[in-house]
């Protein structure tokens, strides 16, 4: 006789925590997570089976996957944003705007030490979480993502340490210099020139590479503020470049943010969570350390409004399990 069926319930979700780019506005994100881990009391990284971030969102997850807790992330922000991006004098800003025009405006090697400070020392393969992390490799000109070596064809990456990734990712054109590996000696620019908002990113990596079926896939998706967006003014409706400036960088970062969002909400409907908050524009600035005060503010205020609604969707089932990694 055989031995009856045990029932084994319906299969664990999925989980994704998807990190928005945007600087220094990272403080709101690291700020929303540092506050729920402290509120619900857990290592809000070991609830996730896959983090992704790009740009300073990429810095957060890589720190996320190293073990580090936001608290940690949230006080280098506080620490080493005003060494980044210097705050000067009006003499020295017209003076900087200049010399904008034919450099990177702020340093590489304090933006290495500032990573090298959040991330500490460790390479890929020793994560402990799985990992995915958008950048622009510019010297043939195509989309790239870093990742753990979470499957046997992505083992290329597991040595490339922390640091390396978040230059690679973080490299904001005419902000900082692009990025030269070592390792390969290719360039790498800011993987917000194509996914600022990772979402699907997050959605593709599980369901391509770790056999995730969509409907077991839940995401946690932070922003850094957004704008109100307005382009129906005369001179964006019908102007030219001189009427667009650099407000043209503001609605491709808009539109594939929106883009990402409304695809990842296309195969997930309401297991996609998104956590942002709404500010007059003009408030914040992606290199404006002077503001971080007031992101913290904000991103504890959010995580303040959307603590149950994370514990209950994301929290309640218990941590994932520990990621198998492949050399």
């Amino acid at each position: 006789m055989s031995e009856p069926e045990v029932p084994t319930g319906p299969p664990l979700p999925f989980r994704i925590l998807s990190l928005d780019g945007g600087g220094i506005m990272g403080t709101y994100s690291a700020s929303v997570l540092s506050f729920i881990e402290q509120a619900a009391n857990v290592r809000i990284a070991d609830y996730f089976d896959l983090v992704t971030g790009t740009s300073t969102g990429g810095l957060i997850a890589l720190a996320l996957g190293m073990g580090i807790p936001p608290t940690k992330v949230l006080a280098v922000y506080r620490e080493h944003g005003p060494r980044i991006f210097p705050y000067a004098g009006l003499h020295r800003r017209l003076t900087r705007r200049i010399l904008h025009l034919f450099r990177a405006k702020w340093s590489q090697d304090r933006l290495s030490d500032a990573i090298h400070e959040i991330v500490g020392d460790g390479v890929l393969k020793h994560a402990k979480r799985m990992l995915v992390i958008p950048s622009f490799e510019s010297t043939e000109g195509t989309a790239h993502l870093f990742r753990t070596p979470h499957h046997p064809a992505l083992a290329h990456d597991g040595g490339r340490t922390a640091v390396e990734v978040g230059l690679a990712t973080a490299a904001a054109p005419t902000f900082f210099q692009a990025y030269t590996s070592v390792r390969s000696e290719r360039t790498y620019v800011d993987g917000g020139v194509w996914a600022n908002c990772p979402a699907i990113v997050g959605i593709v990596e599980a369901v391509r590479w770790l056999g995730v079926r969509p409907d077991r896939i839940k995401v946690l998706s932070i922003g850094v503020t957004q704008e109100p967006y307005y382009a129906t003014q005369k001179g964006k409706k019908f102007g030219g470049i001189l009427s667009w400036n650099v407000g043209i960088i503001a609605l491709l970062m808009k539109a594939q943010m929106t883009g990402s969002l409304l695809l990842a909400e296309e195969l997930l409907g309401k297991r996609l969570l998104r956590i942002n908050t709404v500010v007059e524009r003009g408030r914040f600035a992606m290199d404006d350390a002077s503001k971080i005060n007031q992101l913290m503010a904000l991103g504890k205020s959010a995580g303040e409004r959307h603590l149950q609604q994370v514990v209950d969707e994301f929290l309640m089932v218990g941590p994932a399990p520990s990621p198998k990694f492949f050399s």
